[in-house]
C-alpha cells in the first residue's frame, strides 16, 4: 500500500483522473434507484411468516387493508353523503382496485317471496329526515353496525380491496393515486386514507423529502466545522469532495445492484458524509502540523502519509468492520446498509490516502495554516495526564456508569410497527388515529382454516369452527369486527327460515350458497377458497404499540393451539401484518446481539492483528463498552424502543468510535517507543492526537445530530442517540483510556 500512496504522489493527476472518470460512470446508474419502504421487507422472504402471508394472499387475495378514513361534525349532511358516494365511484375506476364497499354499495342478505335476495345497503343516497332514519335503521340491522359509519355518527370509512392479481409492491403506487384523489375531496370533511399501503407510500415519500434536505444540510454543517477547524480552503473542501464522492459511488452501487431505498438505507447518503470525512480529516490536521514545522509541501506530504498510513488502514478497516458486522443481522435492510456503508467507507479511505495527497501535491502552496488547534490540543494533554493521576477513581467511575448504563438496558424494548416511526401530526397518524377511535383497528388479522379436502368448509362441523375462532378474536383486547363464512351464511339461512343460525347439513349449506351467489353475493371469494378445501376468519387490530400487538398474537396464538392442535380435520394458521410486525421485533431483538457480537470480535480482532498486541486490541473496544451501555441504558429509562433503525446504533458506535481509540493508542505507543516517560507520553498523545480526535468528534456529532429534523421519529432519534456515542465514545477514549496505561504499567504520575 505504501509503494501506491508514494505513486500518487509522484503521479498525482493520474489519480485525479482515474477517481473522476470512475466518479462520472457509476454516477450514471443513480437514475435507477427506487424506492420500498414496505414493512414485510424486514423479514427475509423464505421466512415461514412471510410466506405464510404470501400463501393467503394468492388463496384470497391482498390481505392488505386499505380504508378510506371521513370525520365530520355530521356524516348524514346531504352534501358528505353526496360526497363518500362520489368518491367510492370514482376509486372503483383507480387500476388496482377490485373492489369497494362503501355505506351505500355494501351487500346484505333480505328474505323475499322468492326465498332471498341479495341487495346494497342503499339504491340512493339518504336526504330527507325520513330517509335518513330508514337508512339508519336498515344499517343497524345488518352485519354492517357500527362498520362502515361510527355509532357517533361523525365518522364513515369506504374499504378498498387491491387486485389480487397486481404485482407485489403496485399497492403502494394505488395508495398514491388514492392520496391524490382524497385530497380533491378534502374539505371540510377530514379524508384521509389508512392502511399498511399508505403507510409504506407515505414512507417513501418522506425518505425522498429527507434524502433532499438531510444531504446537503449535513454537507453545509461539515463545511462549516471544518472552517472552523481548519480556517482553510484546503482542509475544508478536500475531506467534502472526498465524502461526497464516497457517497456517490455507494448511492449508485445500490441503483446498480437493485437494492431499494428503504427506511434503513436512506441513511447511507447521510452517515457517509459524516463518517467519511473522518480520515481526511487525520491528514489534511497531521499535513497542516507538518507543514508548519517544514513549511514545504513535499516534506510535509511525505511525513503526513508515512505517519497516517497505518492508522487510516487500521481506524478504516474497523469502521468497515462494525459496517459490515450487520451482515450478520436477519433483517435484509440492514444487511444492505451495513455492506453499501462498509463500501463507501473504503472508497473513502482509498480517496484519503490517494485522493487528497495527489490534489494536495499539484495546488500551489499558498497558504501555511499556521492557526491550528493547539489550544484544544493542550487542553486534552491536560486532561490526560489529569485523569491519569487518578487512575483508580477514573476507571471507577467509568464501571459505574456502565453498571447504571446495564440497568436502564433491561427496560429496553423493540417496536415493529413502523406507525411508530412518523410524527403525531402527520396524515399516516391522524388518518389511523380516526380508525381506531371510531372504528377499533386498522390491521388485518387472518386466521386460515385448511380441511384439505374439497367442499370441506361447507360442512357444519367446520362452520361451527370458523364461528367459534370469530366469537374468541372479538374477546381479545385490541381486536374487533371478526367476519368469516360463518356469519355469512348465518345471514343467508336467516333470510331463508328466519333463524339466525348455521344449517344442520352440508345440502343445505351447499343450497343456500348457491342461490346467495346466483342472486349477485361476490364477497364469497374473500372467505373461502374456490374448491371450498379453505376458509379465513378475519379480524381488525388496532394500530397499537409492539408490545400490545405481541400480546395478541400470544393470546389468539395460544387458542388456536388449545382448540385445534390436535384436531384431525382441519388446520388452523395465524397470519396478517400483526404477525408480520410481531416477527419483526424478534428479528430486532436478534439483530441487535448478533451485530453488537460480531462488531466488538471483528474489530478487537482487526487492532490486534494490526498492532501485534491482544491488549490493545482489548484496550479500543473498553470504551466502546461503556458509551453502549449508557446508550442502552438511556434508551431503556427513556422508553426509546429497538427499531430497524436504532437496532444499528450498537455496531456503528463500536465501527466508529473505536477510530478516537486507535489514534489515541497508537501514538501513545509511538511516544513510548521514542523513549518518551509515561506523563509526558500521555501528555504528547493528548497533544497530538488529540486536535484530529477532538475535531473528529465534532463533525461526527453534529454530522449525526442534523438527522433530528427528519420527518421520520425514529431517525431523529436515531440522529441524536448516534451523535451522543460519537461525544462520549471520544470523551472515553480521552480520559479511560490514560487512566488504564497507567494502571497497566505500575507507574505513579506526580
Amino acid at each position: 500500500m505504501k509503494k501506491w500512496v508514494t505513486k500518487a504522489l509522484d503521479r498525482p493527476w493520474i489519480a485525479i483522473i482515474i477517481t473522476a472518470i470512475l466518479s462520472v460512470v457509476i454516477a450514471l446508474f443513480l437514475p435507477k434507484l427506487r424506492f420500498d419502504a414496505d414493512l414485510a421487507n424486514l423479514i427475509p422472504d423464505n421466512d415461514p411468516v412471510i410466506e405464510q402471508l404470501k400463501n393467503v394472499t394468492d388463496d384470497f387475495g391482498s390481505q392488505s387493508l386499505i380504508l378510506i378514513a371521513i370525520k365530520t361534525e355530521n356524516i348524514y349532511q346531504a352534501s358528505t353523503l353526496e360526497k363518500i358516494e362520489q368518491l367510492s365511484i370514482e376509486i372503483k375506476d383507480l387500476d388496482g382496485v377490485e373492489d369497494v364497499i362503501s355505506p351505500f354499495n355494501a351487500l346484505i342478505v333480505e328474505g323475499s317471496e322468492w326465498g332471498m335476495e341479495v341487495v346494497r345497503l342503499s339504491d340512493y343516497i339518504p336526504e330527507t329526515t325520513e330517509e335518513i332514519q330508514r337508512y339508519k335503521k336498515r344499517l343497524n340491522e345488518s352485519p354492517y353496525k357500527d362498520i362502515l359509519i361510527s355509532q357517533d355518527e361523525k365518522a364513515a370509512i369506504i374499504m378498498i380491496k387491491p387486485d389480487g392479481a397486481i404485482e407485489p409492491g403496485t399497492e403502494t403506487v394505488l395508495a398514491g393515486h388514492l392520496s391524490d384523489l382524497v385530497a380533491s375531496f378534502r374539505g371540510p370533511e377530514e379524508i384521509y386514507v389508512v392502511g399498511d399501503a399508505y403507510g409504506a407510500y407515505y414512507a417513501e415519500e418522506t425518505m425522498k423529502r429527507d434524502i433532499l434536505i438531510l444531504t446537503p444540510l449535513v454537507f453545509f454543517v461539515l463545511l462549516a466545522v471544518l472552517f472552523l477547524g481548519f480556517r482553510s480552503v484546503k482542509g475544508v473542501l478536500l475531506p467534502m469532495v472526498t465524502v461526497a464522492i464516497s457517497a456517490l459511488w455507494a448511492v449508485s452501487l445500490m441503483a446498480l445492484l437493485g437494492i431499494k431505498m428503504s427506511i434503513v438505507t436512506v441513511l447511507v447518503p447521510v452517515i457517509l458524509l459524516a463518517v467519511g470525512s473522518a480520515q481526511g480529516i487525520h491528514i489534511i490536521n497531521r499535513y497542516f502540523s507538518y507543514l508548519n514545522q517544514t513549511n514545504d509541501k513535499k516534506t510535509a506530504l511525505k511525513n503526513t502519509m508515512e505517519d497516517m498510513l497505518s492508522p487510516i488502514l487500521m481506524t478504516s478497516l474497523t469502521t468497515v468492520a462494525g459496517f459490515v458486522s450487520l451482515v450478520s443481522s436477519p433483517i435484509p435492510p440492514v444487511r444492505y446498509f451495513g455492506l453499501i456503508t462498509g463500501f463507501g467507507v473504503v472508497v473513502a479511505m482509498l480517496l484519503s490516502l490517494f485522493f487528497i495527497p495527489a490534489v494536495l501535491n499539484v495546488l500551489p502552496q499558498k497558504e501555511n495554516n499556521k492557526k491550528s488547534t493547539s489550544t484544544n490540543s493542550t487542553i486534552i494533554g491536560r486532561v490526560g495526564v489529569k485523569v491519569a493521576k487518578n487512575p483508580t477513581l477514573t476507571i471507577f467511575i467509568y464501571v459505574l456508569i456502565a453498571l447504571v448504563g446495564i440497568w436502564g438496558s433491561f427496560k429496553l424494548k423493540t417496536e415493529g410497527n413502523m406507525l411508530k416511526y412518523f410524527e403525531k401530526n402527520s396524515p399516516v397518524i391522524l388518518g389511523t388515529d380516526i380508525v381506531e377511535e371510531q372504528f377499533g383497528g386498522s390491521l388485518q388479522m387472518t386466521v386460515v382454516v385448511d380441511t384439505k379436502k374439497s367442499n370441506g368448509v361447507k360442512e357444519p362441523e367446520v362452520l361451527e369452527k370458523l364461528e367459534k375462532i370469530e366469537s374468541f378474536l372479538v374477546t381479545v383486547p385490541y381486536v374487533s369486527h371478526a367476519n368469516s363464512l360463518a356469519t355469512v351464511v348465518k345471514e343467508i339461512n336467516k333470510a331463508f327460515t328466519d333463524e339466525y343460525k348455521i344449517p344442520d347439513s352440508s345440502e343445505a349449506v351447499a343450497q343456500e350458497l348457491l342461490l346467495y351467489s346466483l342472486q349477485g353475493g361476490s364477497d364469497l371469494e374473500y372467505l373461502v377458497s374456490h374448491d371450498y378445501d379453505k376458509a379465513i376468519v378475519t379480524a381488525r387490530v388496532a394500530n397499537a404499540g409492539s408490545e400490545e400487538i405481541k400480546s395478541v398474537i400470544n393470546t389468539v396464538e395460544e387458542f388456536l393451539d388449545r382448540e385445534f392442535a390436535n384436531d384431525q380435520d382441519v388446520q388452523v394458521i395465524l397470519t396478517g401484518m400483526p404477525k408480520v410486525i410481531y416477527r419483526v421485533m424478534d428479528q430486532f431483538a436478534k439483530s441487535q446481539i448478533t451485530s453488537l457480537l460480531t462488531s466488538s470480535i471483528a474489530v478487537s480482532i482487526i487492532v490486534t492483528l494490526l498492532m501485534k498486541s491482544f491488549l490493545y486490541g482489548l484496550l479500543s473496544i473498553l470504551p466502546l463498552i461503556v458509551t453502549i451501555a449508557v446508550n442502552f441504558g438511556f434508551m431503556g429509562v427513556t422508553n426509546i424502543p429497538l427499531d430497524a433503525v436504532t437496532s444499528m446504533i450498537s455496531g456503528i458506535a463500536i465501527g466508529i468510535g473505536v477510530d478516537y481509540s486507535i489514534h489515541y493508542l497508537s501514538t501513545f505507543v509511538s511516544e513510548r517507543r521514542n523513549g518518551t516517560d509515561l506523563k509526558t507520553a500521555i501528555y504528547n498523545t493528548g497533544v497530538k492526537s488529540g486536535s484530529g480526535i477532538y475535531l473528529n468528534a465534532l463533525t461526527l456529532f453534529l454530522g449525526f445530530l442534523t438527522l433530528v429534523v427528519s420527518n421520520f421519529r425514529a431517525i431523529k432519534l436515531f440522529g441524536f442517540l448516534t451523535a451522543m456515542t460519537m461525544l462520549l465514545s471520544a470523551f472515553s477514549a480521552l480520559t479511560l483510556l490514560p487512566a488504564i496505561l497507567v494502571k497497566r504499567d505500575k507507574e505513579k504520575i506526580e
